[in-house]
């Protein structure tokens, strides 16, 4: 594909876009841009690390997590500290 038949492509697509969209795609190309190329840690994990880590905030919002002292007391009791 050229870079004038990408360009109408992207065009196209854009173009069905509602305002909200739009914008969305707007701050990601210009945040790409102003990065010059520089790769995000994010773009750079596997998707089984991505779910990891969206499973792990899912939990925190849903109020499900430990403390400390009780995930050191959990492993202690597992492996008889």
């Amino acid at each position: 594909m050229s870079t004038a038949e990408i360009k109408l492509d992207l065009f196209r697509k854009l173009d069905t876009l509602d305002s909200r969209k739009i914008k969305e795609v707007y701050g990601l190309i210009v945040n790409y841009l102003n990065k010059k190329g520089v790769p995000d840690f994010w773009d750079e994990l596997s998707e089984e690390e991505k779910n990891a880590i969206n499973d792990g905030i899912d939990q925190l919002d849903k109020g499900q997590s430990l403390s400390y002292s009780d995930v050191r007391a959990n492993i202690r009791k597992k492996h008889n500290i």
